[in-house]
């Protein structure tokens, strides 16, 4: 017998051990410590934990509530890359994932939700592969959208990282490297600050500014997320002319990146940017991991590519892979008979 309840903030040590040491594809970004580095008021938190009958967690749904297409949806989760459905080993069977799904579309039917929408774990972030769960939502009529990822496989990446690279960014490290550029982790407080205003500017350009606050990314390095975020800068003559912050997934692997900033004039033969990501590749080399993720270059959940970031990750040697998310107007649920 499985148990389902909403979360509530009494149980967020209970939740994020179960995370971090009882499930089989729980992440950092699926841990409420994570997630609570949201301001209050952020999201609408509507989580839930599902218990076997020995009143233990089996599995977990990161969740908040929002608004769709004018309709109040479940979705998994704003907060997180991706949401998914966290699940303990041996209940990452056909049965039990049935199971819990059938308790979410009845809990969520009960409390007049019109969508929901499930975003899920890709494998460069997850030990456990989502066939399953996407097999099964299918088979209940979800529909699916895609947004396009692009990755470096280290398996098939060739030891000489340049010759990986096109020939114009070949051309872009090595001038960097003749004008003396250094690329290096920043560690302080300042640095980090410098990071963010150079990525505010970025981003002024485009009428936005960062998803982070600078208060958060130091939340993140010196408090939160301290084995977890990486920030690297490349300097030339103790300039910074670009910096990125990077999330490293230890169980599976992945250096993940999510900001990139440059400051460079206009028709220099020196590309920063393109020196960062070469000193990050070569980072994560150096260190073992597997892959390293780019992340999408699609927007309006995949309706849009943007076809010239796309080919900038492409030249550097970058593969493509596919996000998925599934979704369902839970008002056909209630019409069938």
């Amino acid at each position: 017998m499985i148990h389902l309840e909403p979360y509530r903030d009494s149980l967020e040590r209970e939740w994020d051990d179960f995370i971090l040491q009882d499930s089989a594809n729980g992440t950092f970004v699926n841990t409420r410590n994570f997630i609570n580095y949201h301001p209050p008021g952020r999201f609408t938190d509507s989580s839930l934990i599902f218990r076997n009958e020995r009143k233990s967690i089996i599995a977990v749904l990161p969740a908040c509530e929002i608004i769709e297409q004018g309709k109040r949806t479940f979705f998994s989760h704003r907060g997180c890359t991706y949401g998914g459905l966290v699940v303990k080993g041996r209940y990452h069977t056909a049965f039990y994932i049935n199971r819990i799904l059938d308790l979410i579309l009845e809990y969520l039917k009960e409390r007049a939700f019109e969508r929901m929408v499930i975003k899920t774990a890709h494998k460069l972030y997850s030990s456990l592969d989502t066939d399953l769960l996407e097999f099964l939502l299918t088979l209940r009529g979800f529909g699916q959208y895609t947004e396009l990822n692009t990755f470096l496989d280290f398996s098939s990446y060739k030891p000489d990282i340049l010759s990986n690279f096109s020939q114009g960014k070949r051309t872009h490290v090595n001038n960097c490297l003749k004008a003396g550029m250094e690329f290096h982790r920043l560690r302080a407080d300042k640095e980090i600050a410098e990071f963010h205003k150079l990525l505010e500017g970025n981003l002024k350009k485009y009428n936005t500014a960062p998803v982070h606050t600078l208060q958060e990314l130091l939340d993140f390095k010196n408090s939160r997320l301290t084995d977890i975020v990486r920030f690297y800068g490349v300097f030339l003559k103790k300039k910074m002319w670009a910096a990125g912050m990077i999330y490293d997934y230890k169980k599976s692997g992945t250096f993940y990146t999510t900001y990139l900033a440059s400051d460079y004039p206009e028709g220099s033969s020196l590309s920063p940017a393109t020196f960062l990501y070469y000193g990050v590749i070569k980072e994560a080399m150096e260190q073992g991991r597997k892959y390293l993720s780019f992340g999408i270059s699609t927007e309006k959940q995949g309706r849009y590519l943007n076809y010239s970031l796309l080919q900038s990750k492409e030249s550097y040697g970058a593969l493509h892979s596919l996000h998925r998310s599934f979704y369902k107007d839970l008002k056909e649920e209630r019409d069938e008979p």
